[in-house]
């Protein structure tokens, strides 16, 4: 009996002198993942990052936390699994960002967007019928000075990577109205509330 008494007295000192688990909070979460990253230990960083976002899925500072941590150790380690990781996450981010988010321009300039342009956030106003989903790997292609329309079923943000090639407008519920501006390749994309995110690529030609 007394052996088991000092085994357990020995037990309770220990769990005393580690002290009590780490607050399981978002800022705790992420100050422990950076403290993790920096020593490397890029699976610990991950796994706290992680757990960050499953309590706020949209806490920008985790979300580029853990794209910084996918990109490190995907240029450490030579890994395109871990490269895409990280361009998800950045993504997310500027979805979750405030516009006026300093980081903003350095992670569009990551992701290979312009970074000096502007964010257009575009509120929906609510329309009685949804259109249907474009299909994946629709392309756009426009002659200069013509545009474009392309019905959404729903978003809450629009983007547009080179607005000096095309813009984009919403002409009316549910219709994203692209104009060409000069020849050129670009990119449009669009997220809905349920982190969906829609990407076409616009070509403008010469007329």
């Amino acid at each position: 009996m007394s052996g088991r008494l000092i085994i357990l007295v020995a037990s309770v000192a220990a769990q005393a002198f580690a002290g009590p688990p780490p607050a399981d909070d978002p800022a705790t979460l992420l100050a422990n993942a950076k403290a993790a990253r920096a020593e490397k230990a890029y699976p610990t960083a991950i796994t706290l990052l992680e757990r960050c976002l499953s309590l706020a899925p949209d806490d920008p500072d985790c979300l580029l936390a853990l794209g910084s941590t996918y990109a490190t150790r995907g240029s450490q380690e030579d890994s395109e699994k871990d490269n895409k990781k990280a361009a998800h996450f950045y993504e997310r981010f500027l979805r979750a960002a405030r516009p006026d988010d300093k980081r903003i321009r350095r992670v569009r300039d990551i992701l290979g967007y312009d970074p000096d342009a502007p964010i257009i956030v575009l509120q929906q106003p609510p329309r009685p019928k949804p259109a249907a989903k474009p299909m994946a790997g629709e392309r756009v292609t426009i002659a200069v000075g013509g545009t474009h329309r392309i019905s959404v079923p729903s978003f809450e943000r629009v983007d547009i990577a080179q607005p000096a090639i095309a813009t984009v407008e919403l002409e009316s519920p549910g219709v994203l109205l692209v104009t060409a501006l000069k020849v050129g390749n670009t990119t449009l994309t669009w997220s809905t509330q349920d982190h969906q995110t829609w990407a076409i690529p616009v070509s403008v030609k010469a007329k």
